[in-house]
């Protein structure tokens, strides 16, 4: 009857809804619905919820009441929703006079289910008069977009397993024209439970210098570091680092204290903290692709209202996204987004970063004489993301030579598209700008500094008088015709005070073609000039053509013809064999070469030159060397190696691979005996997955696998012994985080297992039921069929077998699965005895007489004892035999049996208990 009324109402409605909106009356005996009633309503809000509110509601529209507390309560309402104050005012003052409810443009059937997409400044509600509720929708322009920030947790400042990581290079060279010569370079880091100390020095021969490069230390907490030391060079800590670019051009040595934001310790993703903000109308199904491919990057639900989609949930890159709501089929919200993810950028919107440091500058102006002392300095940069594309710095440096102001912009865009700006000005007056821009495929940069021959901060950081230098190059697909090379530079230096003035402009040409499968083209031009004003010159063209062709695929065998012209002349012809893998070795790589070379430079002349490299890595160190000769009687050699080494917990390792922190992977031989085989033996597999969901996966040959690892992030590390012969009896699993001079490490005990079939018996030849295993050799026991047993242990640790008190001898053997059938007897001192129910005449007491060397006077004796009233069971232990007699009576044994048993026990060998079930080798 209701559903007919309410049919009513909507005919009537449609029927004269234009003399509704004249004002003509309503239709007799409908007043009331177009009357407004004061009621109270169930507001859903923009995130879903219901609230009360109290407003005059007729069938057709709302209004405010004459209640100001109910008034601003609603207006308290629209603020919590995050309209913006300036459309709050506009909906209440549109409020007061009424305004129109919107159902007639929902299509679903219950009024509660509507969802409307406002679009522009517009809003709409929806009255689903029999049920009391008022349904708000708005334009997505209606509402402020709050930035939830994600709270972050950083990891502990205090590492728990500090190590000594040392990473150690030597090289040598010896040629005619010089001395023998050799070069170390060592890099210490010295972790601490709080921070870490870390050093890089070098040593050169043949200038007797010994350099420092770094002394510092290190400090991370919470969201700051902390550097103390000196520097050459520049040293990264967070986004304020391009601010700094130059300001290391004239080699400046810095003993500093530096102390800035970072996000080091932040736990998670780096990229969870930045974030892709939108309005859904309604709950939906949440859908982002790839606007390029159609690839969906992520695909959940969503609730309604202001909601966000953390970066960390889509790939790293700078692409462009379309964001989807969908409701069932319908379409709610479609927008286009540009995505900023970079790795190596971790500031949010309007996030900022900052570094402070003081310390001094020890110039390499060795023609600045007064300035002997070390020069105090402080200095303060910012930097501000003020658009995801879109990163602003700015800084100061002062000292008492003066002070430069420091602006920087950095630009990311898609399709490869980044630029990269500073800009530093002196109080001096000296100005040096550079700028860097990527397009993809092309690369330019420029660098300009207008100088002058004072001593000042400016000169100390980048030098005295003028200089500029440009560059632009550009790697591209040429047609059909190969890959192109294009490349030109603008070199510009003036000053009065070293006298080192030069101007340059260099350009170069190159296209690669692979013909077919053995025959490779290059060509190469280049040209040089003082001044783009001069006239084209075919004297300062020089090229290059080069013809290869592979002899040999197979076996890396090439021939290549060379011709070189300069100054309008061929200058240059060198014919080369060459040739990789002369030498097949494991973990080892080679190329040689011969070559006959014509020289038409000033002598004509012509020499055969050889040259032979190669290198070396196994799990340990990397080596690499060269030998060359010519017929002029010239040769010379070099030879290099480099290793790292890690004390961690009281033990060393060494790895040929170069990290500041590391995982590590003890496994501990149950046993303790290494068979020689064991080595090349696949022992596990790892599978090692950091925070960024990278997961990498390696096979375990040795029984200590040092992996190197990525700082600052979180890992973790499975062990899998499945897939080798080795089974893990401890820990399989570990986590943590990867400090610079700390290590993740996994120690757990591994043992070879043996498989054993066997059978056993009491001394009665009754098949053992319940058999159990004691010891840290038992791993498994599974019985086949009555009695008899497949059991699996570790090779080499030791055992026990029993059953029902009875203890099971069993001898482990190298090369032995199947053990035919082993007695189980009871565990007796000797002399003692014990009686035994259960068997199937009657219960029996057996005794035991304990073991003997075996020997004719032993079986003599054993002879004598035995006879119907009594059983005799030897159990041969090699060279040893263990016996053991059972009766149901002593009374009915005879005296001779008798003193033949305490004859035996005196002999016996020992009067401990025995433990026949352990395994012996």
């Amino acid at each position: 009857m209701k559903g007919v009324y309410n049919l009513l109402i909507c005919i009537s409605l449609i029927t004269s809804s234009s003399a509704f909106s004249m004002g003509v009356n309503v239709p007799e005996g409908f007043e009331d619905f177009f009357a407004y009633q004061k009621q109270t309503l169930k507001l859903k809000q923009l995130n879903g919820d219901y609230r009360d509110v109290v407003l005059q509601v007729a069938y057709d529209s709302v209004k405010l009441t004459s209640d100001s507390n109910e008034n601003a309560k609603l207006s308290r309402m629209l603020l919590d929703n995050n309209v913006k104050p300036q459309y709050v005012e506009k909906i209440l003052v549109e409020l007061k006079s009424s305004v129109k409810v919107r159902n007639n443009e929902c299509k679903e059937k219950e009024l509660s289910n509507c969802v409307l997409v406002p679009t522009g400044e517009d809003y709409a509600l929806v009255l689903d008069y029999d049920n009391k509720r008022l349904l708000l929708f708005v334009s997505p322009n209606l509402v402020n977009q709050v930035e939830s920030k994600v709270d972050g947790k950083y990891q502990q400042t205090k590492k728990d397993n500090p190590a000594t990581i040392n990473h150690f290079s030597i090289d040598f060279d010896k040629y005619d024209d010089s001395d023998f010569n050799y070069s170390i370079n060592d890099e210490l880091m010295v972790g601490l439970n709080y921070g870490y100390i870390q050093s890089e020095v070098q040593y050169q021969s043949y200038s007797d210098e010994f350099d420092v490069y770094k002394l510092a230390y290190h400090l991370d907490f919470d969201r700051y570091s902390l550097r103390v030391g000196q520097f050459i060079g520049h040293e990264s800590m967070n986004s304020t680092d391009f601010l700094r670019e130059g300001s290391t051009l004239n080699g400046v040595t810095e003993r500093t204290i530096d102390f800035g934001s970072s996000d080091n310790l932040l736990l998670g993703k780096k990229n969870e903290n930045k974030q892709l903000y939108f309005f859904s109308p309604s709950v939906g199904r949440l859908i982002v692709k790839d606007a390029d491919n159609g690839r969906i990057l992520l695909n959940r639900n969503t609730a309604p209202g202001q909601q966000f989609v953390s970066y960390s949930e889509l790939p790293y890159g700078i692409y462009d996204v379309i964001l989807e709501i969908r409701n069932n089929d319908n379409l709610l919200l479609q927008e286009a987004h540009t995505i900023y993810n970079k790795r190596s950028d971790n500031l949010a919107l309007n996030d900022y970063d900052f570094l402070l440091s003081v310390g001094q500058l020890e110039g390499k102006n060795i023609v600045d004489k007064e300035q002997e002392d070390d020069l105090m300095f402080a200095r303060g940069l910012t930097s501000l993301k003020v658009h995801n594309s879109t990163l602003l710095g700015l800084g100061v440096t002062g000292s008492d030579l003066g002070a430069i102001a420091t602006a920087g912009l950095a630009f990311d865009l898609p399709w490869d598209l980044s630029l990269q700006s500073t800009y530093n000005y002196a109080n001096s007056g000296e100005t040096y700008f550079n700028t860097t821009l990527n397009l993809g495929f092309l690369t330019t940069s420029f660098q300009e500094y207008k100088g002058g021959s004072n001593s000042n901060l400016a000169s100390t950081l980048y030098g005295y008088g003028h200089f500029k230098r440009a560059y632009i190059g550009s790697s591209f697909k040429l047609f059909n015709l190969g890959q192109a090379r294009l490349s030109g530079a603008y070199n510009f230096n003036q000053s009065d005070v070293t006298s080192i003035d030069y101007e340059n402009y260099n350009f170069s040409f190159g296209l690669g073609r692979q013909i077919n499968n053995y025959v490779r083209m290059d060509v190469n031009l280049g040209y040089t000039t003082n001044s783009l004003e001069e006239d084209f010159e075919l004297d300062n063209l020089d090229g290059t053509l080069s013809v290869t062709i592979n002899l040999n695929p197979q076996d890396s065998i090439s021939y290549r013809s060379t011709v070189h012209g300069y100054n309008r002349q061929v200058s240059s012809i060198r014919n080369t064999l060459s040739a990789s893998s002369i030498i097949d070795g494991e973990n080892y790589s080679d190329y040689g070469e011969v070559s006959h070379v014509y020289n038409n430079v000033s002598e004509s002349s012509t020499r055969v030159d050889a040259s032979y490299s190669g290198n070396y890595r196994n799990d340990y160190l990397r080596a690499n060397g060269l030998v060359t000769a010519d017929t002029e009687g010239k040769r010379g050699a070099s030879l290099g190696f480099d290793s790292s080494q890690i004390f961690a917990n009281g033990k060393g390792y060494v790895t040929a691979n170069k990290s500041s922190s590391y995982g590590i992977v003890d496994l501990q031989r149950n046993g303790g005996r290494q068979r020689s085989d064991d080595g090349n033996k696949l022992k596990a597999y790892l599978t090692v997955k950091d925070n960024d969901g990278q997961l990498k996966k390696v096979s375990v040959y040795n029984y200590q696998t040092v992996i190197p690892m990525n700082d600052y992030r979180q890992y973790a590390i499975e062990l899998n012994t499945d897939v080798g012969d080795l089974q893990n009896s401890g820990r399989d699993y570990t986590s943590g985080y990867s400090y610079p001079s700390g290590v993740i490490q996994l120690t757990t005990s591994v043992g070879i297992t043996k498989k054993v079939i066997s059978g056993f018996k009491d001394i009665f030849d009754t098949p053992i039921a319940n058999l159990t295993c004691d010891g840290a050799g038992c791993l498994d026991i599974y019985e086949l069929y009555d009695g008899v047993f497949d059991i699996t242990v570790f090779d080499e640790l030791p055992f026990t077998l029993k059953a029902d008190g009875l203890v099971c001898e069993l001898e482990i053997y190298q090369d032995k699965t199947n053990y035919g059938t082993n007695y189980c007897f009871p565990e007796l001192r000797l002399g003692e005895s014990i009686l035994i129910s259960g068997h199937p005449e009657n219960d029996k007491l057996v005794k035991y007489l304990g073991e003997y060397y075996k020997d004719s006077n032993i079986f003599d004796f054993i002879s004598n004892i035995e006879n119907k009233d009594m059983q005799v069971y030897m159990l041969d232990k090699r060279e040893r035999v263990a016996v053991y007699v059972s009766y149901e009576d002593e009374l009915l044994l005879s005296n001779k049996q008798l003193e033949e048993m305490d004859m035996l026990l005196k002999f016996a060998r020992t009067n401990t208990p025995i433990n026949i079930g352990e395994v012996r080798k």
